[in-house]
């Protein structure tokens, strides 16, 4: 539980999360702030893609998209990186490309297979 007091102010933890989950209420300001006074330089906002393993309220691009337009603000201290399931085949290479062109995505994490190299062609694996 320690963990999660540093959050405190951040969250606001009496808000239903099921209501707004995965776009929390999320104050950047306040988490920029809060980073300061810790002494963190930088951090990665890193959305997770599980929209092919359960029901999302979102979809994977607009959580991305989220992603991309809140940290916008902070591009001096927040990185934001694309969250995809290279099992989406070609459109997971297309929203890709899509974030590395409009957005200058600096990095991308494809859950939840590890096992799964995302080329132009579809998602292959690695036989791990």
């Amino acid at each position: 539980m320690e963990p999660l007091l540093a959050l405190d102010g951040l969250l606001d933890r009496k808000l239903d999360r099921e209501q707004d989950f995965p776009m929390s209420r999320m104050d950047m300001e306040l988490l920029v702030q809060s980073m300061k006074e810790a002494g963190v330089d930088k951090a990665v906002i890193l959305p997770l893609d599980f929209g092919l393993v359960a029901k999302t309220k979102v979809s994977m691009e607009a959580y991305n998209d989220w992603v991309f337009q809140n940290c916008g603000s902070f591009d001096d201290r927040l990185i934001p990186f694309i969250g995809i399931d290279p099992n989406r085949g070609i459109h997971a290479v297309e929203l890709v490309e899509k974030y590395v062109r409009n957005c200058s995505a600096k990095g991308v994490r494809s859950t939840p297979r590890r096992d799964s190299v995302l080329t132009r062609s579809g998602c292959t694996s690695s036989g791990a």
